[in-house]
């Protein structure tokens, strides 16, 4: 399911040094230790890529399969974090994180489901994509 999501952020604890900053730039982002959040558990991905073509490099001391897990090991841990905007405004104050918008361009994010075919006429998976056509937007099948 396409869907058009707001900006990756870059999140941290609240007591972390990046709290000097308002908003901190991408060498000073370099100089702390990342979670990054991948299914395929990749550390390599586009923020790599911005920072590489600013001539700077991230290490990634973690990987975790979901953006969700991502905020709370950084919530417990010296680490920085990716995550979508959503899930940072939604969880900044529960898990004592601030955030702010990533200083360097970054690829929308496609967000997809996928069903056996044998569910195409369930109720429940009809109700479940519906709701998130709804809510998401037009979905390509």
């Amino acid at each position: 399911m396409p869907h058009d999501q707001p900006a990756q952020d870059q999140h941290y604890h609240t007591d972390h040094p990046l709290g000097r900053h308002r908003r901190p730039t991408l060498a000073q982002l370099c100089r702390h230790p990342h979670v990054s959040a991948s299914r395929r558990g990749r550390a390599h991905g586009p923020l790599d890529e911005a920072q590489a073509a600013a001539g700077l490099h991230r290490h990634v001391a973690a990987v975790v399969p979901t953006s969700a897990l991502a905020a709370l090991l950084v919530s417990a841990t010296p680490n920085v974090g990716l995550v979508p905007q959503r899930l940072a405004e939604q969880y900044a104050d529960t898990l004592g994180l601030r955030w702010f918008p990533i200083p360097a361009p970054l690829p929308e994010v496609d967000i997809r489901v996928l069903w056996h075919a044998r569910l195409d006429a369930d109720p429940a998976q009809c109700w479940l994509r519906d709701t998130l056509r709804t809510t998401l937007g037009t979905v390509e099948t």
